[in-house]
């Protein structure tokens, strides 16, 4: 996704609202004794700026996935009343293997979604982390698949999937998308959640010592041990704490590189979207 201008005002209300979700989903683990640790861009921004990176327009924490399913059972009458958890096993018409907690009333839509039925506010992402197989190869297999089924789930919802590409390759890619979204509607919906399910927790009865999150296909760099994310600790966000993943360090160099320098302007995405209604 290309990055696109917030206004200064709109940009800190969203983080506002996304940092009111925090807090809400915080205090739900507490009190129900649930793991969880800030990851991807949330813990960068928690290590180099103390809070959210500056242009950043979202929150991502992550759960192991029996942490993940206590959170589940919980979150309709735990959370504030003004905030809902989504997910497609919650509702298929909900358009990815990603869950969310999401603010009811507002709305946080990009052009990917846009004709989709189910509507998406502003937002906290959940990562659910699964177990994987010790060896990279094995373990890299079992990611591309899960990746597949969830790029088929979002086709099926949507004729125009974001591409993360631009030009001439964007443009040959779009017949293809349409035919693959039309082909898909003889598919039946749970199928693929099904198939996503019964891969991303092969390893469920027998714990390996490796842990990522199937439906991002970031590969080595998220890869983790399970003693490189347990216990976490605790770490400063915006003048509350949230805890983070014991080797932290490790993680953010191995997915970022040199993380505590500025990336230049043309690489400061964000997830700015096409409709934003942020309520009342």
């Amino acid at each position: 996704m290309q990055y696109r201008q917030y206004d200064p005002e709109t940009l800190k209300r969203v983080q506002e609202m996304q940092l009111d979700i925090l807090k809400d989903i915080i205090r739900v683990c507490q009190i129900h004794d649930i793991r969880y640790f800030v990851a991807y861009g949330t813990l960068l921004g928690t290590v180099r700026h103390h809070g959210p990176i500056p242009w950043d327009d979202d929150i991502d924490i992550c759960m192991a996935r029996e942490d993940y399913e206590k959170f589940a059972a919980v979150a309709d009458e735990a959370l504030d009343s003004q905030y809902e958890l989504v997910s497609m096993a919650r509702n298929l018409d909900y358009p990815m293997s990603l869950p969310k907690v999401q603010k009811k009333g507002t709305r946080f839509i990009d052009k990917t979604f846009i004709d989709a039925k189910f509507r998406m506010g502003v937002f906290v992402d959940i990562f659910v982390y699964d177990y994987v197989s010790d060896d990279a190869a094995e373990a890299r297999k079992q990611a591309k698949k899960c990746n597949l089924l969830d790029k088929l789930m979002i086709l099926q919802i949507s004729k125009f999937p974001n591409q993360g590409r631009e030009g001439l390759i964007a443009a040959l890619l779009v017949p293809v998308y349409l035919a693959g979204h039309y082909v898909l509607q003889l598919v039946p919906r749970k199928w693929l959640f099904r198939a996503y399910v019964k891969e991303s927790q092969k390893f469920r009865a027998n714990p390996t010592h490796t842990m990522i999150c199937l439906d991002e296909l970031l590969g080595d760099r998220t890869r983790a041990t399970v003693d490189e994310l347990f216990p976490t600790v605790p770490l400063d966000y915006s003048g509350i704490t949230v805890q983070a993943p014991r080797e932290y360090d490790r993680l953010l160099t191995r997915q970022f590189g040199d993380y505590m320098q500025l990336p230049p302007v043309e690489k400061r995405v964000n997830h700015c979207p096409d409709i934003l209604d942020l309520g009342q």
